[in-house]
């Protein structure tokens, strides 16, 4: 069987909308995922200062 030639392909995976939705889902998610994970920890430090012993 073709691949390239199913019907799958010729009117679903190759059309544009379906090319611009992957682009829009990846760019989103690597806009967006920053700002989830702010949200998730709640402004907690990601890394722990050391006091100095005075």
């Amino acid at each position: 069987m073709d691949f390239y030639k199913s019907w799958i392909y010729t009117h679903v995976l190759n059309e544009a909308w379906f090319m611009w939705g992957i682009v829009v889902v990846f760019l989103g998610g690597n806009l967006l995922f920053p700002v989830w994970v702010m949200l998730l920890l709640g402004n907690k430090p990601l890394l722990r200062k050391r006091r100095k012993n005075v």
